[in-house]
């Protein structure tokens, strides 16, 4: 019994233990794909996405909150009078709970067994760069001997090297010659062999205090607004404009993060002012989604097809935006940060995330500060 009210206790604790996994691994998780090639992390980003975008998926089919108007009579046998009032009735779900858990449950164990081959194959060990990599990475000068075919590193398009003939220094230094070249055409051979004697140097701009604090403060709101404030008013947001518009917010929000991360990973944001410029765009439209939370359950256009139009695509638009930003800060971090550059990435997506939680739950659950309001499909009527 919490405040008068009955509730689950195995339940809470099980659910704690299950965040609590979810939250510290996000942190980990992060430095761990900082030991495989660069494309891996978004990769993993990629993954993060489908892990919300699957069991949506499994909601969908199973065909929850599908609801009908009734118009239900009632006889009275005193008055001898008969009354009618339209009810809500939901549809019985096409797959029983223990199926949709079954379900996850599976989604889990296959989740475990890539991390165990991740960690014990020999494929996955040929996509390591470890410590290699890492001294590269802060900038020392490494052979290309040191790199056999079987291990190279592959950086991401970030990465930029200074091809120079190791005999520089020799009579004929004014004949040699030095370019800009990305790792990928260096591993393709399109510059040299394998029996070259240059040396590969890279060209990076360290990230500076400065760098560090505006992206961790764009990852800091941004994932609080993601992670803490939006999901706990979607239903608010979406729900007003029918079942069909709820369902495609969060199938199409939840397809457009891998989407925005595949396409991170071609198209990658280097640039900072673009990078505060997307992150601006995005607050924008999560700030649309919360204008419209708190007008529920009468949201702006709420009789008019537009109006659930314009919720969707700004769900799309805000989630995929914020997953583009994340993972261009990510990968900024790793080719330009130190070796803890990704922990402190992954903690500040959990402090934002927990801020944002925390400053929505008493306004949805206690204050009447804003007023959230689900109503009733059939009974709730908009002028």
């Amino acid at each position: 019994m919490i405040a008068g009210t009955e509730h689950s206790l195995a339940l809470f604790c099980l659910w704690y233990a299950l965040a609590f996994v979810d939250c510290t691994s996000s942190v980990t998780f992060l430095p761990f794909m900082n030991r495989f090639q660069s494309m891996f992390l978004t990769t993993y980003f990629i993954g993060e996405g489908l892990s919300g975008f699957m069991p949506s998926i499994f909601a969908l089919a199973q065909g929850v909150g599908n609801s009908k108007c009734v118009n239900v009579s009632q006889f009275n046998d005193t008055a001898n009078t008969t009354t009618y009032h339209i009810e809500t009735h939901y549809s019985s779900p096409r797959f029983s709970e223990a199926v949709f858990f079954g379900l996850l449950c599976i989604m889990m164990a296959l989740c475990g067994l890539s991390f165990f081959l991740l960690n014990h194959t020999k494929v996955a060990n040929h996509f390591r760069t470890e410590s290699k990599d890492i001294n590269y990475k802060q900038g020392s000068i490494a052979s290309s001997s040191q790199y056999p075919a079987s291990s190279t590193p592959t950086p991401s398009p970030y990465d930029s090297v200074e091809l120079m003939d190791s005999d520089s220094s020799g009579p004929n230094h004014n004949s040699e010659f030095q370019k800009q070249t990305s790792f990928k055409a260096i591993d393709q051979g399109e510059l040299c062999d394998a029996s070259d004697t240059a040396l590969f140097k890279k060209t990076i701009n360290p990230l500076l205090r400065a760098d560090y604090i505006y992206f961790l403060f764009i990852i800091f709101v941004i994932n609080g607004l993601s992670n803490g404030v939006l999901p706990s008013v979607s239903s608010y947001t979406s729900l007003p404009y029918g079942e069909l518009a709820y369902h495609l917010a969060a199938t199409l929000g939840n397809m457009a993060n891998p989407v925005a991360c595949l396409i991170a990973m071609f198209l990658p944001m280097i640039s900072h002012v673009y990078i505060g410029i997307l992150s601006v765009l995005a607050c924008g439209f999560g700030s649309y989604l919360m204008i419209l939370a708190t007008g529920s359950p009468c949201p702006l256009l709420i009789n008019q097809t537009s109006g659930a139009v314009l919720m969707v695509l700004a769900q799309c638009l805000f989630v995929g935006l914020v997953s583009y930003v994340k993972v261009s800060i990510a990968q900024i971090f790793r080719t330009r940060g130190t070796i803890h550059s990704l922990v402190w990435y992954g903690a500040v997506v959990q402090a934002g995330s927990m801020t944002g939680a925390l400053l929505i739950f008493p306004f949805v659950n206690v204050s009447h500060l804003i007023s959230f309001t689900s109503g009733d499909p059939c009974l709730t009527v908009c002028a």
